[in-house]
């Protein structure tokens, strides 16, 4: 009979209840977003997958990129390089690579105990990007952070009908 114990996965290691890696807690695109003072995001038209543009158009229509990043308490002291890069589905660039890059320093609000989680949102618009060339029938969203890819979101962007001003 097999040593069942031998065959048991060994856990990942966690410190804390939200573990000890760089946490997404949102990345999607919407119509619209709006960021008050505390940093509070405000999101209409969330989710979109896929989006009409008129024929070979070069510029995406007005969307706004959020993100939402959960930092563990030991990853609070330094700094984070956050990328994100608009690709087609050879993985080449559409337009300027990359599409937003910045560095973010995570602090610790007094009261803060270790295991405890750090957001930091971010809500980037997409109105204006312009592609190199025409925009393809769908382009993918890379979060980078730190050098790691940490998410993909693809968009699929649909031709509209001139008469109708409908995608197909």
């Amino acid at each position: 009979m097999p040593n069942r114990q031998a065959r048991r996965a060994t856990p990942a290691r966690r410190q804390g209840p939200l573990g000890d890696e760089i946490q997404i807690r949102a990345f999607m695109l919407a119509d619209h977003v709006a960021q008050e003072q505390s940093g509070k995001l405000y999101v209409n038209g969330g989710a979109i997958e896929f989006v009409g543009v008129q024929p070979n158009a070069k510029r995406l229509p007005p969307l706004w990129l959020v993100i939402r990043l959960g930092f563990p308490w030991r990853l609070t002291s330094g700094s984070h390089i956050i990328e994100v890069r608009i690709l087609d589905q050879d993985e080449k660039p559409v337009g300027g690579d990359p599409f937003a890059r910045a560095e973010a320093q995570i602090g610790k609000p007094p009261g803060a105990e270790p295991g405890d989680e750090f957001g930091l949102n971010i809500a980037l618009p997409l109105g204006g990007f312009e592609a190199t060339d025409s925009l393809p029938s769908k382009v993918i969203f890379h979060l980078i952070v730190n050098g790691s890819e940490l998410a993909t979101m693809p968009l699929r962007l649909s031709p509209l009908v001139a008469s109708l001003g409908v995608a197909r």
